[in-house]
């Protein structure tokens, strides 16, 4: 199937607003982290959770939210922190560059996205989280179509 300018720039703006509702997410994500302390986040997880690990004690997703609601210690909690907040301003401001067509947010999203698609896959090779693996197709395909889009936006 070809991709012309339409599609592209149709594809691109749908695969952005996915994106922006990522980086939302964690904006949220890290303000919350700031802001709750570890007990208020033990005790939310084990609220959504109760449910489903009465069903089933060795529900994968649940017991994970359970472990790691426990071991978020002060220097991965800050960690998080940071890299939520960064992670999903800094995707923020390229993707609103882009959805408002400035020139400039073409090349700052190849760069972003590009950073963003190396760290993640490094991340992977010691966590071998599948949803990392997800992001980073997502990412590539936005890039892709970004970097599509930019042809088109040259000319």
């Amino acid at each position: 199937m070809e991709l012309n300018e339409k599609k592209t720039r149709y594809l691109m703006r749908l695969s952005l607003w996915l994106k922006s509702f990522l980086a939302l997410t964690e904006i949220i994500g890290g303000l919350m982290l700031f802001f709750l302390s570890q007990n208020t986040i033990i005790q939310f997880v084990y609220k959504i959770t109760q449910e489903e690990l009465s069903e089933d004690p060795n529900d994968f997703i649940s017991r994970q939210l359970v472990l790691f609601s426990h071991n978020l210690f002060p220097s991965l909690k800050h960690f998080l922190i940071v890299y939520l907040l960064f992670h999903g301003i800094v995707k923020m401001l390229v993707i609103v560059g882009l959805l408002k067509n400035k020139l400039w947010a073409y090349p700052a999203a190849i760069v972003v996205f590009t950073f963003f698609i190396v760290y993640q896959l490094y991340r992977f090779y010691f966590t071998h989280s599948i949803f990392l693996i997800l992001l980073t197709v997502l990412d590539i395909i936005v890039l892709w179509l970004v970097w599509r889009e930019y042809k088109f936006v040259k000319k």
